[in-house]
């Protein structure tokens, strides 16, 4: 009686498979949660220098014959009316970055955490920088720069 060989995988050859499948949708994966993070840190960035930049646009437009300014906070930044900030003052607008994102660091001229535009010419003294980043990435960071004019870049 003759044996016919049936062609087929063995137990073996099909882990291996299951394993470089495994391996290369871990790379995969992790590449795409890194891209993810890129693109939420950047939007986040823009959301915060839309923030800014109306801010300084109802101080140049005399909007209630008041300055604005920008308040910030590790999780949030708030647009206010007037020369201070005052936490819960109605009218101001609260924007609350992501659950992942933070407010690292703020170094302003003058110290503090608000950045207040003159009216009538938009500029502002508290110009330095704002960093937001992904929280516990210290190398998914974001710049946000205010200069002497009142541009946010």
């Amino acid at each position: 009686m003759k044996r016919k060989m049936i062609g087929g995988f063995s137990f073996i050859e099909i882990l291996i498979v299951i394993g470089i499948i495994g391996i290369l949708s871990a790379i995969i994966i992790y590449a795409f949660s890194g891209l993810r993070d890129s693109f939420l840190l950047r939007g986040e960035k823009g959301r915060v220098i839309s923030l800014a930049n109306d801010a300084r646009t109802k101080t140049l437009s005399s909007q209630n014959d008041t300055a604005y300014g920008i308040h910030f906070d590790a999780d949030q930044a708030v647009l206010f009316a007037g020369g201070t900030y005052a936490t819960g003052t109605i009218g101001n607008e609260v924007l609350l970055l992501d659950d992942r994102i933070e407010i690292s660091s703020i170094d302003l001229f003058g110290g503090g955490s608000d950045i207040l535009f003159k009216r009538l010419t938009g500029e502002t003294d508290q110009i330095g920088t704002v960093e937001i980043q992904i929280i516990g990435n210290a190398s998914s960071t974001e710049v946000i720069t205010i200069n002497s004019n009142g541009g946010i870049e």
